[in-house]
């Protein structure tokens, strides 16, 4: 299957790109971000674009200290957004 570089997506990577002094921003940190920079912009989508940019390795998923999935970090890996 075709990967396919939506509208969605691309917000989503270039706030994390713009925003260089969030080094670990949880999943939570990148709705809020999206949702003031596009309102249009379901929660749902977020989340389901940050896992499929996990599933092609362009975020890395980072567990916190609870296990809470929600707390899931964007961190730069060899210049790619991470989210924990």
């Amino acid at each position: 299957m075709e990967k396919r570089n939506t509208k969605q997506k691309e917000i989503i990577l270039d706030i994390l790109k713009d925003k260089e002094n969030m080094f670990h921003p949880t999943a939570g940190d990148l709705v809020k971000l999206v949702l003031e920079a596009n309102p249009s912009i379901g929660q749902a989508t977020v989340y389901r674009n940050i896992n499929k940019l996990v599933d092609e390795g362009i975020l890395l998923k980072i567990p916190t200290a609870n296990n809470n999935t929600d707390n899931t970090t964007p961190i730069p890996n060899n210049a790619r957004p991470t989210i924990a």
